[in-house]
Parts: structure tokens; sequence; C-alpha cells
């Protein structure tokens, strides 16, 4: 069991532990503290709502996938940064760092021009996506 569905499961317990306390103490006639103690239960089932409702939210958007089940992580391991660029095994264009370092979005860059200076290729790739650009004075692989 992880660590979200164990914190669900005392924070029930909990909660549910006070409340019958709570009860107790009103049927006993400790007024004042069976109010204190019920309010304490209705806390931490609030808290407990929020929480499962966060790790909900977290389980929709991935955040708590293990690493091998994370296509953002098999992704990572193919990535390599060379000459201020992002290049993923296999492709023959790099990626925009901008649009990867903000949106995870696999952004390939097109290159504009080739020139030639000293004797070497000079390519200026530019992103489609957000306008980044780079020179890249050597041939690319």
């Amino acid at each position: 069991m992880d660590n979200n569905k164990t914190n669900f499961a005392i924070s029930m317990i909990a909660g549910l532990f006070t409340t019958i306390i709570g009860i107790y103490l009103e049927r006993s006639g400790f007024i004042t503290a069976a109010y204190l103690i019920i309010g304490l239960s209705m806390l931490i089932l609030i808290l407990l709502a929020i929480n499962f409702f966060l790790w909900k939210k977290q389980q929709k958007q991935g955040i708590n996938k293990t690493p091998s089940d994370n296509i953002e992580t098999k992704i990572k391991q193919n990535l390599k940064r060379r000459n201020g660029l992002i290049w993923f095994d296999g492709d023959q264009e790099p990626c925009c760092p901008r649009c990867w370092e903000a949106e995870t979005k696999q952004i390939h860059l097109k290159p504009h021009h080739k020139l030639m200076e000293n004797g070497k290729p000079h390519y200026h790739y530019a992103c489609t996506n957000c306008s980044f650009t780079h020179d890249l004075y050597h041939f690319p692989h």
C-alpha cells in the first residue's frame, strides 16, 4: 500500500475514533470536552477530504506513477543535451529546449540557414512553437 493510501486509512480511523470519543463524552455529561473532540474529528475529516482530492488530482496528472510507467521518464532517459540544444536518440534534428523545459513538448527545431563559416557549416535553427532560435557552428552529429 502506498503512502497516500496509508495516510488516508490512518486519517479515517482517527476521524472516526475521535467522533466516537466525542459522542461518549457528550452522553457522559462532559459537553465542552465533547464539542472540542467532535470539532477535532470534523477537522480531521475535512483534512482527509482535502488530502483525498489532491491525491486523486495527482493520479490524473500521473505524478504518483512509478518511473517505469511515466512516459516523461522514458523520454528523458533518451535525452541528450549538446551545444545548448536537446537531442533525442534517433532524431536528426534537435528539439527546442525552451518548449521542453516549460511544457515538456518535444518540438523539433527547423534549420533555416546552412552557411559555411571558416570551412565549417553554420546552422541557424528556429522553433515553430515559441520562436526560440539557436546558431550551431558545426555539423550537429
